[in-house]
C-alpha cells in the first residue's frame, strides 16, 4: 500500500512537472488567399463583397437605430441604387426610415432617400434612395437608420425595425 501510494506521487510529480516545462505555441496562423465564392446562390455576407450589375437581395436585418454595411466594391461603371422593405418592430409611433450610398471610409453621401411609415405602425414599407453613377472599383457603403417621425422624449429606446435590404446596379 505503501509502495503505491508512493508510486502514485511519483507519478502525479512527474506528470505536473512536465506540464509546467512543455512550451505552448500560440503563434499566429499564416495569412490566408481570401476564399472566392464561384456560386450564385452563395454569397459572403461579412467583408467586401464585389457587386455585380443586376438586381439582388444583399440581406436582411435586424435594425436597432442605425447600420453600416461592410465595403461593396462595384465591378463595373454604371447606375446605382438601393432599395427595399421594413417593418418596425417595437410597437411605438411611426417610424422614418433614411437610407444612403456612401462612399467607403468617409461620410460622402452619393445618394439617399427616406420613406415614412404608413398609419398603421409595423406594417411592411416600401424605401429607396436616389440613383448614383459609380466607376468600376468604387468603394460604397450603405447606411441605414430607423427613427421616430414625432419627436420622443428624452431617454426613448432606440428605434427597431426588420429591413430587407437590395440593389438595382445597371452597367453603362
Amino acid at each position: 500500500m505503501k509502495i503505491g501510494k508512493r508510486l502514485l506521487g511519483l507519478a502525479l510529480a512527474c506528470i505536473m512537472v512536465m506540464g509546467l516545462s512543455t512550451t505552448t505555441f500560440a503563434a499566429e496562423p499564416d495569412k490566408q488567399a481570401e476564399t472566392v465564392v464561384a456560386s450564385e446562390n452563395i454569397s459572403p455576407r461579412a467583408g467586401t463583397e464585389t457587386w455585380t450589375p443586376g438586381n439582388r437581395s444583399f440581406g436582411s436585418i435586424h435594425l436597432t437605430n442605425y447600420n453600416l454595411t461592410p465595403v461593396k466594391t462595384m465591378s463595373t461603371s454604371g447606375t446605382l441604387y438601393v432599395y427595399g422593405y421594413y417593418r418596425t418592430t417595437d410597437g411605438r409611433s411611426r417610424a422614418v426610415l433614411t437610407t444612403e450610398i456612401r462612399k467607403a471610409y468617409s461620410n460622402t453621401v452619393l445618394a439617399s432617400g427616406f420613406s415614412v411609415e404608413g398609419y398603421t405602425t409595423g406594417q411592411r414599407t416600401f424605401y429607396a434612395t436616389g440613383v448614383t453613377h459609380v466607376n468600376r472599383g468604387d468603394q460604397v457603403q450603405i447606411f441605414t437608420d430607423i427613427s421616430s417621425l414625432e419627436s420622443q422624449p428624452a431617454g426613448s429606446p432606440y428605434r427597431k425595425a426588420d429591413v430587407d435590404l437590395y440593389y438595382k446596379f445597371v452597367a453603362d
